[in-house]
């Protein structure tokens, strides 16, 4: 057997696993599966739609990390559920949750499963970079402004910290970039999150980071879009613009490009032209 035809059949054996424990889950939470899965990007989960006994659907997530990185970055694995602090913002609110631990192939693994309100509507892109054009009216960008200005007012003491990005953005830079103002950003804002009719969708990350964090990343994600991009920097452009702002980009687009090089490699130029620009 190749190294190859060894990987797909561990990824294979590690799907089977997971679909395992959405049943569990669902069993522990009262519910019913009625929804095809749908798998997380790389494998952290897997998700689809259940109901209750009553027959009320429930969205159930259910994800797996290693119990190192959870001790790592706990915040992250507790960020869905805490996320139903935030209020006055159309996202899916956490109606019950459980969670235990297990083993894959000999490593030690944290469960968690969490069912939501189910969200209508459709993700406006199936990628987090956006490559197709987007009719959107100006009241979706109007509530997503709004949203995002009262997460932004939300109070948390739920605090993100990655020496290992800083590091990487320190490689890219060839400084370290210090972004002292702070405020409550979603930390994952990004085109297959964002719903229409508007929805914010995948609340793990969420918690104080820099200010424009959220316009920032959504900006860099549009570029291969200009019309767009143009269009998130009208609508946050008091953020973007700002001395703060042009930091937070510069934060920002250093960060996507090590994610780039394996998911994005089309948007390494445009990045790199934005540092480029705002260095």
């Amino acid at each position: 057997m190749t190294n190859s035809e060894s990987a797909e059949r561990l990824e294979a054996t590690f799907r089977r696993w997971l679909l395992g424990h959405r049943d569990r889950a669902a069993k522990r939470l009262g519910l019913t599966v009625i929804g095809e899965p749908e798998f997380g990007v790389g494998l952290r989960s897997v998700s689809g739609l259940c109901r209750t006994s009553g027959w009320e659907p429930r969205w159930l997530r259910v994800g797996a990390e290693l119990a190192s990185d959870v001790r790592a970055f706990p915040l992250v694995w507790t960020g869905i559920a805490e996320s139903n602090a935030v209020r006055g913002v159309p996202k899916p609110y956490v109606l019950a949750s459980t969670d235990y631990t297990d083993e894959f192939n000999g490593l030690q693994f944290c469960v968690r499963a969490d069912a939501m309100t189910v969200i209508d509507g459709q993700p406006i892109s199936s990628s987090r970079v956006l490559r197709h054009p987007v009719d959107l009216p100006d009241q979706w960008w109007s509530d997503l402004r709004s949203a995002l200005d009262t997460l932004r007012a939300t109070p948390t003491d739920r605090v993100k910290k990655n020496p290992a990005a800083d590091a990487r953005i320190r490689k890219v830079l060839g400084f370290d970039l210090v972004i002292p103002q702070q405020e409550t950003v979603h930390g994952d804002l990004h085109w297959a999150n964002l719903y229409q009719p508007l929805a914010i969708l995948d609340w793990e990350l969420w918690g104080r980071g820099p200010v424009g964090a959220d316009a920032a990343k959504l900006y860099c994600l549009s570029l291969l879009m200009p019309e767009v991009a143009y269009k998130v920097y009208e609508v946050f452009e008091d953020q973007l613009a700002s001395d703060t702002g042009r930091l937070t980009l510069l934060h920002v687009a250093a960060k996507l490009l090590q994610p780039a090089k394996q998911e994005f490699p089309d948007l390494i130029d445009p990045l790199h032209d934005l540092i480029g620009t705002l260095l």
